[in-house]
């Protein structure tokens, strides 16, 4: 049995709950938490058999008095139905998206849930909303007026369906006690109330004599601590309970976080490192895989049931019935363990998430996934992958049931369900506690999704989709588990528990108090008149002030810490804890921060234990004969710019997974430009033809040639090139053909003797596979080799050892080992900011533009054209002997520029070679330690 562990000193109300007296609290945790201390309490006093206490949070009160109205039959109770948050909320969007502003909302859902939020504020403050007096107040600005309008259609249509709101649920309850319906109370005591609402006081007034209990602990021994930042905050407070409990196992810690719901994951994570360091290994001493541990810790904050990877997987699964979904979804569906793909099924998983990278395109229909699936499968000689007939399946179903109209509730529940039963979900391994929890809870919620069929119309499928996942994203999941000593709160559920060591964390000026948040759709001066929940900066201090003063009571000992910035800020502790002693984090602990985390202790440890012995990466195996390489010409100027990228990118053919794109991306401008070019000469041939036309032929053939082009590459990629895109895209191009075609004129006379020419050659052992843009023959019968360029291009990039682009110089001596008069090299840099033709060539070149000069002689440091061409030829066949000889050693040509797009760091490790091991204090400011 586990250890029942008390949080709560019950002593001063033993007799109360004893005798079976009504005790109230704000939260759930602390009705539970009183419950256990006072079952605690029995057991030491000899206690077998006692009556249960009565101790209730204030909603579950107010819930049993509904019931008894039911079973009593009161027309109180039976004449109306309770609406759920969700119904609500569905109301109230109805509410907001038919009123004459609906249409100019960017977010009406946001904006249905501020009304909604605004209405529980004026009803839990009591206000009179049809007083005439009220309509005045609010008539003065348009956003409250406008609230008003949406209250009184919300009004309506809960009288018209019968329907009441959580609000009027109490408020008939208080009518119930006031008109004897209900039996009063003769005492009520309220434990943990720091703000009490107008309405639920005088629920509490009607029900009986209410008072609030008050604590008689004395003050603890409070310190003050600074942390550079909140990382360091949370690792220290960690460390510190940690510290405690080691010391002493029978002493209660709690860290209380104000805005623990947003840092949840952060101070989850941390603590685990701390006190489980080894909980990321996913397999045990024996090879197998680890089951997940319950947390030595407990945590107030749950985290909606739409982030738990079950149940995310399943919202993902149901997007197959709208017909198309997002890649990310479709990763997460391929990558799950959640249905029926396995271990086995990793190699063709793999092969469709390539694929699926290949289509660049943010969202794919299922259609197109199933036909992706299929190509995967087949690859790896699969005919009948389960998956695909999985998705087969599904879309039958979805045929049949024509799932593009619009259903209701119902009906897309049993559609969803149908869906993932076919999909296998949640899975055929055992599934552990936490998520078999987590499975019950969505088959508890899905009850809520279908009572939206009260309120709400048919919707199609998204509309459906988007309805559940609200709902699951509102439900908050708390896992059932064993009690620990160490609790982790937030400031709220902290209220009114107790313990022997408390941290409060972030309590700096900007944090606490809090910052005033008064409702927009409410005049501000009504807010501030009834002091209404965060208006005024006035009433978050006072609040501040009570939670502090009953803080520093809850806890023999308190540690107060502030980070000294916040955002790069710099930051303070708040003015509240002015009173109190100030240390630093090494006082506190007894020695410093980063001697006391358990990785580091376990890596030093690991270190001490091993004999090292120097390796130095360089050389990989030789280049055998029949071994197949890829890359043609880049393999070179890989080589060239860091040689463990030739091999990792040609050899192992290792690849970045591409990313999605909205329209074109540069390269598919490239092509287009290329391909376009290549239609342009098939018919031109040609300088000679090519002046010959007037201008309107002229712009008609670049016309031609350029809806060819787009037309094919609208084929391949359509979802990403629609039509009004591909007219923009057609002027564009139209503007570089003609632009490119005037420099054309002004060259000497030239043929185009090959376009986009494929050829193997042959260079010392290594087989290359190229592609020349194309291959001009002059007057004289020398030959222009040219290479289309949409960048701004450098000649530059030619010379030296280790040449930044040596295709062109390859293409040259490649053409002189096939025994052709190359006379010279040329960019064509075409774009829009300038055209022209770029290059070096010889002496007497019948090109001018590229002629042999000073300048050129002066850069490339040689002589002449022939020398140049001699230089080239040893460079290039260094860098084919190094590739050839597995020469792979990390040296990047220029370790910024050349590592800065690179994908291959993560593997090369280049930013470890000057420091192998990450620097303690790293572990403080990034998010693993």
């Amino acid at each position: 049995m586990p250890r029942l562990i008390s949080l709560f000193d019950v002593e001063p109300i033993f007799e109360q709950l004893l005798s079976g007296q009504l005790i109230l609290t704000p939260n759930q945790r602390l009705a539970s938490r009183i419950r256990t201390a006072f079952n605690i309490a029995c057991h030491h006093r000899g206690l077998k058999v006692v009556r249960a206490p009565q101790v209730y949070s204030l909603q579950q009160w107010v819930d049993q008095c509904w019931q008894q109205l039911l079973m009593a039959a009161n027309p109180l109770a039976l004449s109306v139905r309770p609406l759920s948050q969700a119904q609500e909320q569905i109301l109230w969007e109805q509410v907001v998206v038919t009123s004459n502003v609906g249409a100019a909302l960017l977010r009406p859902a946001a904006t249905a849930q501020q009304a909604a939020a605004a209405y529980k504020v004026l009803s839990d403050w009591q206000q009179d909303l049809y007083a005439e007096q009220l309509h005045q107040r609010f008539a003065g600005d348009e956003d409250s007026a406008l609230l008003l309008e949406w209250i009184k259609q919300f009004d309506q249509l809960c009288l018209t369906g019968g329907w009441i709101t959580a609000l009027e649920v109490k408020r008939r309850v208080s009518q119930a006690y006031s008109d004897g319906l209900l039996l009063g109370e003769d005492s009520i005591i309220g434990v943990g109330f720091d703000d009490i609402a107008p309405a639920d006081k005088a629920l509490l007034k009607a029900a009986g004599q209410f008072h609030l209990f008050q604590s008689s602990r004395q003050a603890g021994e409070v310190s003050i601590v600074e942390c550079e930042d909140i990382q360091q905050e949370i690792v220290a407070a960690a460390v510190w309970a940690k510290q405690i409990l080691k010391q002493n196992t029978a002493a209660t810690v709690a860290i209380v976080i104000p805005d623990l719901a947003q840092q949840r994951l952060k101070v989850e994570r941390i603590l685990q490192q701390v006190f489980e360091p080894g909980y990321n290994i996913p397999l045990d001493e024996d090879g197998r895989l680890r089951s997940r541990r319950n947390l030595p810790f407990n945590f107030s904050a749950g985290y909606p049931l739409a982030e738990a990877p079950i149940i995310n997987f399943a919202l993902n699964a149901l997007e197959l019935l709208t017909g198309r979904m997002s890649l990310d979804s479709i990763e997460l569906l391929c990558q799950s363990p959640f249905h029926r793909l396995s271990a086995s099924d990793d190699a063709i998983v793999c092969r469709l998430i390539r694929l699926l990278r290949e289509q660049r395109e943010y969202s794919l229909t299922t259609a197109r996934l199933r036909q992706l699936a299929e190509s995967a499968a087949k690859k790896h000689c699969c005919d009948d992958w389960h998956f695909v007939n999985s998705l087969q399946a599904i879309s039958t179903n979805n045929r049949l049931s024509d799932h593009y109209k619009s259903r209701t509730y119902q009906q897309w529940y049993t559609l969803f369900s149908e869906t993932l039963q076919i999909l296998g979900w949640p899975g055929d391994r055992r599934l552990d506690s936490i998520e078999f929890q987590q499975v019950t809870q969505w088959h508890a919620v899905v009850k809520t999704f279908v009572a939206l069929d009260l309120v709400g119309a048919p919707v199609n499928a998204t509309q459906a989709i988007s309805q559940l996942r609200t709902i699951l994203g509102k439900q908050i999941f708390q896992p059932q588990t064993a009690d620990s000593s160490l609790q982790v709160l937030g400031t709220l559920e902290a209220a009114g528990l107790q313990f022997t060591h408390v941290w409060l964390q972030s309590m700096s000026e900007q944090q606490w108090p809090q910052s005033p948040a008064p409702n927009p759709l409410i005049p501000f001066g009504l807010q501030r008149e009834q002091q209404m929940p965060h208006a005024t900066a006035e009433r978050e201090l006072l609040y501040a002030q009570e939670l502090t003063h009953r803080f520093i009571h809850s806890a023999d000992h308190i540690v107060v810490s502030s980070p000294l910035s916040i955002d790069n800020s710099p930051a303070s502790v708040s003015r509240l804890f002015d009173a109190f002693p100030r240390r630093t984090i090494t006082e506190l602990l007894g020695r410093p921060l980063l001697q006391l985390l358990p990785i580091n202790e376990i890596r030093r440890r690991h270190y001490e234990s091993q004999q090292l012995q120097q390796w130095q990466p360089g050389n990989a195996p030789s280049l055998v004969e029949g071994e197949s390489v890829s890359g043609g010409s880049r393999i070179f100027s890989s080589q060239s710019a860091c040689p463990f990228r030739a091999f990792a990118q040609h050899r192992l053919v290792l690849k970045p997974l591409d990313k999605p794109a909205l329209g074109l991306s540069a390269a598919d401008r490239g092509s287009l430009l290329h391909r376009a070019l290549e239609f342009l000469w098939q018919k031109l041939k040609n300088q000679q033809t090519l002046l010959v036309l007037d201008e309107s032929a002229l712009q008609s053939l670049c016309e031609d040639c350029s809806r060819y082009a787009i037309n094919e590459l609208a084929q391949r990629i359509p979802a990403r090139f629609g039509l009004r895109y591909q007219q923009l895209e057609n002027m564009r191009l139209q503007k570089l053909l003609l632009a490119w075609l005037n420099v054309e004129k002004d060259r000497e006379n030239f043929t185009v003797e090959s376009i986009e020419d494929r050829k193997a050659f042959q260079y010392e052992a290594l087989s290359v596979q190229t592609r020349i843009d194309r291959i001009d023959r002059l007057d004289d019968g020398s030959l222009l080799i040219i290479d289309y360029k949409t960048a701004n291009s450098n000649i530059a990039s030619w010379w030296g050892e280790r040449p930044d682009e040596p295709q062109l110089p390859l293409y040259s001596t490649l053409a002189d080992q096939a025994e052709k008069q190359v006379a010279g090299i040329a960019y064509a840099q075409i774009n829009l900011s300038a055209c022209k033709l770029k290059g070096v060539g010889s002496e007497d070149c019948a090109e001018p533009a590229i002629q042999w000069s000073d300048k050129i002689k002066t850069d490339a440091g040689v002589m002449a054209w022939p020398q140049l061409q001699q230089q080239w030829r040893k460079v290039l066949t260094a860098l084919a002997n190094d590739f050839i000889s597995g020469k792979a050693e990390v040296d990047p040509k220029q370790p910024v520029k050349t590592c800065l797009y690179c994908h291959l760091s993560p593997l090369c490790r280049v930013e470890h070679q000057s420091n192998p091991l990450q620097e303690d204090e790293d572990l403080l400011a990034g998010g693993t330690l």
